[in-house]
C-alpha cells in the first residue's frame, strides 16, 4: 500500500475530542507492539485484526485491546473491490483509485464524513471483522428517508450511518437465533458520479437529527477542520525552520489525540496514543501539559488536572485511565511539581488554578510521605518498575520494592514547587514546612543512595542490599543542580562522558556495554523521552550546557527524521514500537520551546 502525506498507518487520522480514528492497518500492525513484555506475552491470545485495510476504529477503553476496529472501508467499482493508494493530510484522507477518489474528513468529533466521486464508484463498509459480530438496523426518518444503526455486539459501540447521496444495499447473514450475524456489509454506489455518507458515533439510542447533521457540504467541512487546526497552530512558539514541520506533526498528535469529557474523564484529556493502549497516563499527561501551555493554556491545565480528578482518599492517583476505566495498578513518577515549575516560567495561572493545584499536589505529596516512605527517612520507594515509568529497567530486573534515586529527586522538586506555591498563596508556615521536608529528603538521598565513589545506586527496600544496574535513570539527581555536592555532580557527569550511554543518536536506556543491553529491549537499550528529558534538565542545572545541547539536538533530530515514536534504537535511530505517541510529541515540544538554543 502506497501512503503519501500523513502516514496513517502510524499516526491515526482523528480530531480534537473524538473517540473515532481512521488508520490503515498493515498485516503486522499489532505485532509491532511486542517490545513491551506484558503486551507481547498475550499477543497470540488476543483476537487482533490482521487483515490489511483502512479501518474506522473506536478508542473507547471498553473495546481495548482486541475490539477496536468497527468498520473496514473497501473501494468498489461496478460492485467489485479495486486497488487504491492513500494520500492523507491533517484535515482529510483520500483514497485514490483509477476509477475516482473517496475522501474522508471530520464534521466534528462525533461525525466522519465520506464523499466519493467517479462513475460506478462505490464503497463497502464491512462491519463484521474477522469473526466479530456487528449488525445493522434500518431506521426510517421523516420524509421517507432512513439511516442504519450499526451496533458492535462485543464492545456495544453504536454508530449511525446515513447516505445522503447515492444508493445503498445492505447484506447480512444471521445466525439461526437472529441475534448475531456472521456477515454485515453496507455497500454505497455513486449516483450521477458521486456519493456522500456520514457516520456518527451515537451516544443515544437513536439519531435524532439525521437530516440536519448528515447533509453538509464536504469541501466546507474540510475547510472548517483545517481552520480549527491552523488556529491551534497559530499560537505555537517560533522554532528553527528545520523543525517546523516536525513541530506541526507533534502538535497534530496532541490536538487530534484529545478526547472529550466522558465517564471517568472529567475534562478534555489527551490520550498517549490513539493507536493501541489508548488512555491517559499521569507522568506523560503532565509532560504534554508543559509542551502545550503556551499554545493552549486551558487544554494544558486540563492535562495537569485530569489524573488528579481521580485522587483517592489517601491522596494517590491512578497511573492510567480512560473514559471507561481507571487503574491504580501503579503510582507513576511524581514529576508534577517539576512540570508546574517549568510552566510557571511560561504562563500565569489564575488564583483559582493555583489554589486547586496546590491543594491536590499537597495531598498527592502526603500520599508519598505517608505511604511510600516506610523508613520515614524522606527517601521514597517504588513497588514495581511500572511505578517508575521504566517497566523492565534493569533497576527492577529482579527486585520489587526498590529505593531508586530518581523518585526521591522528583519528590524533592515537588516539595520545592509546593514551597513556591505556598509563598504565592501567602501560606508562610507551609512554605517553611515544605522547604524543611525537601532538605530532609535531600540529606536522606545523599546518605542512602550514593556509594563511596559518589555514584548513585538503587537498593532493595526490604533487605537493604544494593542493586547493580547500568541505567541512566540513576542519574536523575542531576536535576537538583548545585544542591548536590560538587563531587557527586562530577562523578555522574564523568560517568556520562565515558561513552557507554550516549550514542550519535542520543541517550541509551541501558549502558551499551551492559550484559542486559538489547537494542529493542524496551527500557534496556532504546532511547526514551523520559530519561532524555530529565537528563537534559539535570545537565542544564549543573552547567553542562554543551552536553545538554547535544542531547537536545539529537532527540529533536530523531523526531524530525523518524516521527514521534515511543522510543528509538540507540545505535541506528530507527523508531520503535508505537509510531504515533503523544508523550514523545509533548516532550519534543518541551525541548523545542524550553531547551533548544
Amino acid at each position: 500500500m502506497k501512503i503519501t502525506g500523513l502516514d496513517i498507518s502510524k499516526v491515526p487520522f482523528s480530531m480534537r475530542k473524538s473517540y473515532m480514528a481512521v488508520n490503515y492497518l498493515f498485516e503486522d500492525y499489532y505485532s509491532g507492539y511486542t517490545s513491551c513484555t506484558g503486551f507481547s506475552s498475550n499477543l497470540d491470545k488476543m483476537p487482533f485484526v490482521s487483515t490489511p485495510g483502512l479501518y474506522l476504529r473506536s478508542v473507547c477503553t471498553k473495546g481495548q485491546n482486541n475490539n477496536m476496529e468497527m468498520i473496514r472501508f473497501i473501494p468498489l467499482y461496478n460492485g467489485e473491490e479495486v486497488p487504491y493508494e492513500i494520500h492523507a493530510g491533517y484535515e482529510k484522507v483520500e483514497l485514490i483509485c483509477q476509477e475516482g477518489k473517496i475522501a474522508f474528513c471530520y464534521a466534528d468529533e462525533n461525525r466522519l464524513l465520506i464523499r466519493g466521486e467517479g462513475e460506478k464508484l462505490g464503497l463497502r463498509l464491512d462491519c463484521v471483522i474477522e469473526g466479530r459480530s456487528s449488525f445493522l438496523v434500518q431506521i426510517p426518518v421523516k420524509g421517507g428517508r432512513s439511516y442504519h444503526k450499526l451496533t458492535n455486539h462485543i464492545s456495544f459501540d453504536n454508530y449511525g450511518i446515513f447516505t445522503s447521496l447515492g444508493t445503498v444495499k445492505v447484506y447480512q447473514e444471521w445466525e439461526a437465533d437472529h441475534l448475531l450475524n456472521t456477515a454485515c456489509l453496507y455497500d454505497i454506489t455513486a449516483e450521477d458520479g458521486a456519493f456522500q455518507c456520514m457516520i456518527k458515533e451515537l451516544r443515544t439510542y437513536v439519531w435524532a437529527n439525521v437530516e440536519k447533521e448528515g447533509c453538509v457540504d464536504f469541501e466546507q467541512t474540510v475547510r472548517n477542520t483545517k481552520n480549527a487546526f491552523d488556529e491551534f497552530c497559530s499560537k505555537l512558539p517560533e522554532v528553527p525552520q528545520e523543525y517546523k514541520e516536525a513541530q506541526k506533526l507533534a502538535t497534530y498528535l496532541c490536538w487530534s489525540g484529545s478526547v472529550a469529557e466522558r465517564g471517568y474523564l472529567k475534562r478534555e484529556s489527551i490520550y498517549m496514543t490513539k493507536n493501541i493502549l489508548c488512555a491517559v497516563w499521569a507522568y506523560e499527561s503532565w509532560l504534554i501539559a508543559a509542551g502545550l501551555c503556551e499554545t493552549d493554556s486551558e487544554l494544558a491545565y486540563n492535562q495537569l488536572m485530569t489524573m488528579l480528578d481521580s485522587q483517592d482518599e489517601l491522596g494517590g492517583i491512578p497511573n492510567f485511565k480512560g473514559e471507561g476505566m481507571e487503574s491504580y495498578e501503579a503510582s507513576m513518577p511524581p514529576n508534577l511539581g517539576w512540570i508546574v515549575m517549568k510552566m510557571l516560567d511560561k504562563i500565569q495561572f489564575t488564583k483559582k488554578q493555583l489554589d486547586e493545584i496546590y491543594d491536590k499536589m499537597r495531598k498527592y505529596t502526603y500520599f508519598y510521605l505517608n505511604h511510600m516512605d516506610e523508613q520515614e527517612s524522606g527517601v521514597f520507594e517504588y513497588h514495581h518498575g511500572y511505578d517508575a515509568c521504566g517497566d523492565d529497567d534493569t533497576v527492577f530486573r529482579k527486585e520489587l520494592n526498590i529505593l531508586s534515586p530518581d523518585l526521591t529527586t522528583l519528590m524533592i522538586l515537588q516539595m520545592d514547587c509546593l514551597a513556591i506555591l505556598a509563598e504565592k498563596l501567602d501560606k508562610k508556615v507551609e512554605e517553611k514546612q515544605w522547604k524543611d521536608l525537601a532538605d530532609r529528603s535531600l540529606k536522606g538521598l545523599i546518605n542512602t543512595l550514593f556509594d563511596e565513589k559518589n555514584l548513585p545506586f538503587a537498593r532493595n527496600n526490604i533487605t537493604g542490599e544494593r542493586i547493580y544496574a547500568q541505567s541512566p535513570i540513576l542519574f536523575t539527581p542531576l536535576m537538583l543542580g548545585e544542591r548536590l555536592p560538587l563531587e557527586i555532580r562530577t562523578s555522574i557527569i564523568n560517568e556520562l562522558k565515558n561513552g557507554k550511554y550516549i550514542t550519535e543518536y542520543g541517550l541509551a536506556s541501558e549502558s551499551l556495554d551492559s550484559k542486559y543491553y538489547h537494542a529493542d529491549g524496551f527500557f534496556r537499550g532504546p532511547i526514551w523521552f523520559t530519561m532524555t528529558l530529565t537528563l537534559i534538565e539535570g545537565l542544564t542545572k549543573c552547567g553542562e550546557q554543551e552536553m545538554a545541547d547535544d542531547l537536545t539536538v539529537k532527540y529533536c533530530n530523531l523526531i524530525r527524521n523518524g516521527g514521534c515514536a515511543e522510543c528509538y534504537n540507540a545505535e541506528t535511530g530507527a523508531p520503535l514500537n508505537n509510531k504515533g505517541y503523544t508523550s514523545t510529541a509533548g516532550t519534543f515540544l518541551i525541548l523545542l520551546h524550553y531547551y533548544l538554543r
